[in-house]
Formats: C-alpha cells, sequence, structure tokens
C-alpha cells in the first residue's frame, strides 16, 4: 500500500522538467499528472481497511514513519506541478526580512518602481535581486493574503536560504513532524492504532500539495491539532492561543473556537479566558491587514469578493440565486454574494447545532473539529486541493469514507489547465467538477442515513 504513493511522487519528480514554469500550459502532460493522482488515490483509499485488521508493533509503526518521511524528502528537489503560489511566499519573506510592511504595496508596484522614497528604493532593489520570482507572482497588482503568523514564517525561510524554495519547503517538513506527532499523541488518547496516522502520513495529496506545491496550508496542521491536544488536557487558554496562531496563517479557524470551547472538561470559565486571550491575539494579528486598508487591492477584499474555483454545490446555489434575480428583474451579479451569505449562515447554524451541548470526550471534539472543517471546504466557492490537507489529519482521527474519498477525486482539479490552455475551460467548470463531488454527497448522505439507522 505503500508503494502506491511512493510510485507517485518519484514518478513527478522524474517527470518535472515536463511543467517547468516557462513550458505552455498545452504542452505539459496534464492528463496524466490527473490519471496518475486518481489512480494513486484509488489504491490508498485501501489503507483503513488494512490499518482495522492489522496488530500495530514497533517495526511497523517505524515503516510507517519512515515510508512518510521519504515521501517528503523525495519532493524536496522537485519542480512544482502547475502552482506557482509559492513565488508570493518567496516575495513576502523577502519583504518583511528588509524590514518592510508586506501589505503596504503589491509587486507590481515594485516592479514598475512606482513606489516613493526609501521603501520605494528598497523594494525596487528586491525585485532586482529576486530574479524570475517576482516576475511569476500571480495576482501581482493584489496586495497580499498572508496574515501575520504566515508572514513570520515566510521571513524565516528567506533567513535560512534567501529566494529558496527548498529552505520554505524545509520549514514546512518541520511543522509536518509536529503534526505527526501530535497525531500520534492523539491517537493515543482516543486509545487507538498508530498506524491510523498514515491516513496522513501517507496520503498522496497532502505530500503533494504540500511539499511539491509548497502550499502554506502545510502550518496549520499542527496548530489546530495543538489546539484539539490541549483543550483535550484541559488547558483552554494555551489552546486558544494555537488557534490563534492558526487565524494568524488563514483566517477560517476562526470558525473553530466554539467548538474547541464548547467542552465538558473546559468549563465557563476556562472559555471565557481563552475566548479573551484568542480575540485579543486575533485581533493584533489582524489589525496589520486592515491597518493598510481594505479596499481594491487588497488581496483578502478581493478574495471574499469574487473568488470562485472548482466548487460544485456552491455554484449550484449562486445559480439558484440568480434565477430568483433575474425572475425578480434584480441585477443578477448579486447571486455570489448571496451565495456567500448563505454558505456563512448556513456555517453558523452548523456550529450552534454542534455547540448545542458540550462535547463528551476527546473522540466527540474530533468529530466535531473534522466536521466544521469539511462543512467549510465543500460549501465554499473555492476549493482547492490543498485546502484539503489541513482536513485530512483529522481524518486519521475519526476516519470518514466519503471525505477520505477527495484523496482520490481532487486531483481532477488539474484537468481544468487541461481544458482551460485548450480554451475549453467551461468542460471542467460546469462538468467534472461534479465527478469530484457528486460522489462524495453521495456517500455523505448515505452514511448520515446509515448513521440514523
Amino acid at each position: 500500500m505503500g508503494l502506491a504513493p511512493l510510485a507517485g511522487a518519484l514518478g513527478l519528480v522524474v517527470v518535472g522538467d515536463a511543467f517547468a514554469y516557462d513550458r505552455a500550459l498545452i504542452d505539459m502532460p496534464i492528463a496524466w499528472l490527473a490519471a496518475a493522482g486518481v489512480a494513486v488515490g484509488l489504491v490508498f483509499l485501501g489503507l483503513p481497511r488494512l490499518v482495522r485488521r492489522t496488530t500495530p508493533n514497533a517495526t511497523l509503526i517505524a515503516g510507517m514513519i519512515g515510508l512518510g518521511l521519504v515521501l517528503r524528502l523525495v519532493m524536496l528537489p522537485s519542480t512544482p506541478a502547475i502552482e506557482d503560489d509559492f513565488y508570493r511566499y518567496l516575495w513576502d519573506g523577502a519583504v518583511i526580512s528588509a524590514g518592510l510592511n508586506p501589505y503596504g504595496h503589491a509587486p507590481a508596484e515594485a516592479l514598475a518602481g512606482t513606489v516613493a522614497g526609501d521603501d520605494g528604493a528598497t523594494l525596487t532593489d528586491l525585485a532586482a535581486e529576486s530574479g524570475a520570482v517576482i516576475q511569476r507572482i500571480n495576482h501581482p497588482r493584489l496586495r497580499t493574503v498572508y496574515p501575520p503568523a504566515a508572514q513570520a514564517f515566510f521571513a524565516l525561510a528567506h533567513g535560512i536560504a534567501p529566494w529558496s524554495l527548498a529552505a520554505w519547503r524545509g520549514v514546512l517538513l518541520a511543522f509536518d513532524l509536529a503534526a505527526l506527532g501530535l497525531i500520534l499523541a492523539l491517537l493515543a488518547m482516543l486509545g487507538r492504532s498508530p498506524l491510523w496516522a498514515a491516513l496522513y502520513w501517507w496520503n498522496p495529496l497532502v505530500v503533494r500539495e504540500l511539499f511539491n506545491a509548497a502550499h502554506v496550508d502545510g502550518l496549520l496542521a499542527p496548530l489546530l491539532l495543538g489546539a484539539v491536544f490541549l483543550a483535550i488536557r484541559k488547558r483552554p487558554v494555551w489552546a486558544s492561543g494555537a488557534l490563534a496562531l492558526a487565524v494568524g496563517v488563514k483566517l477560517w479557524p476562526v470558525l473553530l473556537l466554539p467548538v474547541v470551547l464548547r467542552t465538558s472538561w473546559c468549563g465557563r470559565r476556562g472559555a471565557a479566558a481563552g475566548t479573551l486571550l484568542f480575540v485579543a491575539l486575533a485581533g493584533a494579528m489582524s489589525w496589520p491587514m486592515i491597518a493598510t486598508g481594505l479596499g481594491p487591492a487588497s488581496g483578502i477584499t478581493a478574495y471574499g469578493r469574487g473568488w470562485e474555483m472548482n466548487d460544485a454545490l456552491f455554484m449550484a446555489v449562486a445559480w439558484g440565486f440568480e434565477g430568483v434575480l433575474h425572475a425578480m428583474g434584480a441585477f443578477t451579479y448579486h447571486a455570489g454574494l448571496l451565495a456567500r451569505f448563505a454558505v456563512g449562515a448556513a456555517m453558523v447554524i452548523l456550529i450552534v447545532w454542534l455547540c448545542r451541548r458540550p462535547a463528551a470526550d476527546a473522540e466527540d471534539l474530533c468529530r466535531r473539529v473534522l466536521a466544521v472543517i469539511a462543512a467549510l471546504f465543500l460549501l465554499g466557492p473555492t476549493q482547492f486541493p490543498w485546502y484539503y490537507a489541513p482536513m485530512v489529519p483529522f481524518l486519521a482521527l475519526a476516519p470518514r469514507t466519503s471525505l477520505l474519498l477527495l484523496t482520490a477525486l481532487l486531483p481532477l482539479y488539474d484537468l481544468r489547465f487541461h481544458f482551460d490552455a485548450r480554451g475549453a475551460p467551461g468542460i471542467f467548470d460546469h462538468g467534472i467538477v461534479w465527478i469530484e463531488y457528486a460522489p462524495v454527497w453521495a456517500l455523505l448522505a448515505w452514511e448520515f442515513m446509515n448513521r440514523a439507522r
């Protein structure tokens, strides 16, 4: 079972030059990449059954850990396939290391030399020093979207080795090792086999998105797991601090605060103290983004208002609002905004329902956290494969076949680039996305009805 993700990782390294940045999309073997990802993912789906039937021992556990580490090390020199988000990370890390505010100016301004004063001179020098990095940043006219905690780790990678993707991958590897340690600790608390950690540690999609594509979402797993671990250990204030750091990487973990603190062992006083600390830390980390303004050039504003990709259910909801607005003679471009409000309302309802009574035990808490992360992913307007990575550690703690199925189906996202290069993105946007998500929703419904019976 472990040879399948290893073969996939080695194959991606071998054909890495085919995905070089300066190569045209139409010349890249994207369809083969997607097919390989689906094939490896389907083999991986047999892992839970094997874990259930296997008695753990020291040799098996060491082998599981060792193979997962090999998977990551193999990816360290690989060429990122199709993805280019890491160029923004490298640029932001350099800007912070130079003592500048990464939210102050968009990369396009530095490249054009339109920033006045000493800051402008420094940015111009950085742009020249960066070589191809600044020219390859996507959405260069937008200021960075990444919160301060993420920025700190971009700067750490720059301090290790300037403009180095390998240094950034090294930071991600350190965080991933911390995530593995916490998964093993939580499995011990739950009284379950440590081999369940392989659902995360061997997951081929996680390995590709975090160590080939080098997405920042790799920073989230140990912070989210740490918050749950500390809550179970009756440390609500520390748990809130870990969750606030997660908000400093990506904003959405704010949704987990009531779930993490709503336990039978935290108590009202602990929950209140944890909430106050969380508000203070999250507010302090949000201020640098807010202080520079949330106008049209803000990455956060642009992302919140209009980003939509690889979604199915959200697209259907938006279509529904568009039809209603059209029938009313109103402007249909508000449909996407209304769909976002609907998703927000659904998330609030889910969290309130989950928190109607305190979590009874550690397993109940893990299931609740998984429910929030999964709902946000499946309902949201942006369902990039790397957004799935923070969900997978909790699937190792509370396995659910329907959500594990995404490991095999999300590689189909690559086909978006295949059809876009051929002038037919609609084939993916309105067709293949349903192949990605319809089986997951169907299996979720079956699991829910089965549990109800």
